[in-house]
């Protein structure tokens, strides 16, 4: 199981929508369980249980754990969430927010803010070598990072807005960094490729 899964795919976002599917999810991050066990936890009729796995498991959001033979022969298949923490991403807007069962400061062995900004710092030097650094303002409450200033790409804003994200220690990310060369990414920039 990967620990994060970072969505940031349309059908994949409209896929996670549905309460139900959440659960199921939420069910299996906890333990791994067949489909047996998950239509008597949840309620479902087998054939609604199959409906809503043949969509999770067509984006591998729910994966096979293992198989286990029982002593009648038959084949229990158990599943399991494709991920612990399932993020949202909207690119260019440039919130993170996840669903998370719990906050960060709950953990123990938290970070304080002052520890949180320094991984962040030391990350993106480690990561965003292209991206100049002393044109961004970071700023850290309670774990919620708010990122500040300016960077040149949609591609720059989006890595840092990553990097920042995959920092132990962050609960949430607010990415309002300015882009100061709109035109050599984004939209516009998709566009005129695709016409080329």
């Amino acid at each position: 199981m990967r620990a994060v899964y970072i969505v940031n795919e349309v059908k994949v976002a409209k896929i996670l929508v549905d309460p139900m599917r959440r659960a199921i999810l939420d069910l299996l991050r906890q333990r791994p369980m067949t489909q047996a066990g998950l239509a008597n936890e949840l309620g479902l009729t087998g054939a609604s249980l199959n409906h809503h796995m043949k969509i999770l498991r067509s984006r591998k959001l729910v994966t096979v754990f293992k198989r286990e033979v029982e002593r009648h022969r038959i084949m229990q298949i158990f599943l399991s969430s494709g991920a612990y923490l399932f993020v949202y991403e909207d690119y260019y807007a440039g919130y993170y927010w996840s669903n998370d069962p719990y906050e960060s400061y709950d953990l123990p062995g938290r970070k304080n803010d002052i520890e949180i900004k320094s991984g962040i710092l030391e990350r993106l030097r480690l990561n965003c070598g292209g991206i100049k650094l002393d044109s961004i303002v970071i700023s850290v409450d309670n774990g919620i990072v708010i990122l500040t200033g300016h960077v040149k790409t949609y591609r720059d804003r989006r890595l840092v807005g990553q990097e920042v994200w995959r920092t132990c220690g962050v609960a949430k990310v607010l990415n309002e960094l300015q882009v100061t060369e709109p035109e050599t990414a984004g939209p516009s920039k998709i566009l005129e490729e695709a016409h080329l």
